[in-house]
């Protein structure tokens, strides 16, 4: 063989050597928990783009910071954290991902931690598949700046469910149980958004509120995938949704499922309030894309400080105890259409509720177009109403 020829198999050899390497790096580690191994230790010498599988419970914090680490529960493990320092209540979490990129989470156990169970933190990406955050001191899932997709999961019995919160985002897709926590089930404050996405929210129980909204927002986007959503608070101990401080709720469907009301959003059987929307907050579904079911609570829906209500057909306050509909300094009440809708909306109807089913007061303005019944509407001297109800 020539020497030329020697020269080209060996550069050969070097470039496929070296091209191999980052399939080497990504290939699976499996870490047995419950035999001693240490998670920790592998995730702190993992290389990027390793995935790690997980047996048994760790009782150990992680701390993840390189891109595309994946991590994967095998049957039921977790992290347990009852064995550990229970001194430091904040920003102390079971896992923490700061900074890194493309990070997976799947079939994982967060529990009992003297802090949070994770926090997603920084300019970190995660996607967080079947995973579970139970009974953390603190929050369940802290997103501070950082994006997170979370496709099913749980996350009950904590301080509070899931906090966005600093511009974070969340995606939400698949079944996800918000219930039974100190707090709340899920927020987003700050200016954090959350998009539900084909999901199915339970955020029930929670001894404050399902869900808060405190200058963020949560939307129903008008993708075809998104429709169909649901969103439940029912059993809270004080309101099913609170939003406050510029908080949003935005829901929209694209044509032809505008005007269907093809997504849940259900609230009954709460302490005080189906919704209370305060300090210059919205409530947005303009294109009839959702069905309101608000009832059994003392109080239907409370309104005030400004804020406004923009629902074009699908809004039903019933057979709340004391009041329906309460606006008092509210913004703009417009239950009709915001654009021409040359299908019909479903109706909107406001009755049976123990006291008013609509109350006006201290210069709230509402306007009632010709598909929604209203049962007792009454008014101060300041407010304003027109349409089919009218102040008497």
């Amino acid at each position: 063989m020539s020497a030329k020829r020697v020269k080209s198999l060996l550069i050969l050899t070097v470039f496929s050597v070296a091209f191999a390497a980052p399939a080497v790096a990504s290939a699976g580690k499996t870490v047995d928990c419950g035999a001693g191994q240490s998670l920790a230790k592998a995730v702190r010498h993992a290389p990027a783009g390793k995935t790690i599988y997980v047996k048994g419970f760790c009782d150990e914090r992680i701390r993840i910071r390189r891109d595309r680490i994946k991590i994967v529960g095998v049957g039921h493990s977790g992290i347990d954290g009852s064995n550990l320092d229970q001194s430091d209540f904040e920003f102390n979490p079971l896992v923490r991902v700061r900074d890194a990129a493309g990070v997976v989470i799947r079939n994982m156990e967060m529990r009992n931690s003297p802090a949070e169970g994770l926090l997603v933190e920084g300019k970190a990406s995660v996607v967080l598949k079947n995973v579970s955050a139970r009974n953390n001191r603190n929050v369940g899932l802290l997103v501070d700046h950082a994006r997170v997709v979370i496709n099913e999961g749980t996350y009950e019995g904590n301080q509070a469910g899931i906090d966005t919160t600093n511009n974070a985002s969340a995606v939400l897709r698949g079944d996800i149980s918000l219930q039974g926590n100190g707090v709340f089930g899920i927020a987003a404050s700050n200016g954090a958004a959350i998009e539900v996405r084909g999901a199915n929210l339970q955020a029930s129980g929670n001894q404050l509120a399902g869900l808060l909204l405190e200058g963020g927002s949560l939307s129903i986007f008008n993708f075809t995938v998104s429709q169909g959503s649901r969103i439940i608070a029912d059993n809270n101990g004080l309101c099913g949704f609170v939003i406050v401080g510029g908080g949003f709720l935005d829901i929209v469907a694209p044509p032809p499922l505008q005007f269907q009301g093809g997504n849940l959003v259900s609230t009954s059987n709460n302490q005080a309030c189906g919704f209370l929307v305060t300090n210059g907050s919205k409530i947005e579904s303009p294109f009839g894309a959702a069905t309101f079911q608000i009832s059994g609570n003392p109080a239907g829906m409370l309104v005030s400080g400004n804020s406004d209500l923009i629902i074009n057909g699908g809004l039903r306050i019933e057979n709340n105890m004391e009041s329906g509909l309460v606006a008092d300094g509210a913004g703009v009440i417009t239950l009709a259409p915001a654009v021409p809708s040359p299908p019909p909306a479903l109706p909107s109807v406001i009755v049976n509720n123990g006291g008013p089913d609509v109350a006006l007061t201290f210069g709230s303005r509402a306007t009632f177009e010709a598909n929604v019944s209203v049962g007792q509407l009454v008014c101060d001297g300041t407010a304003l109403a027109r349409g089919v109800a009218t102040c008497p």
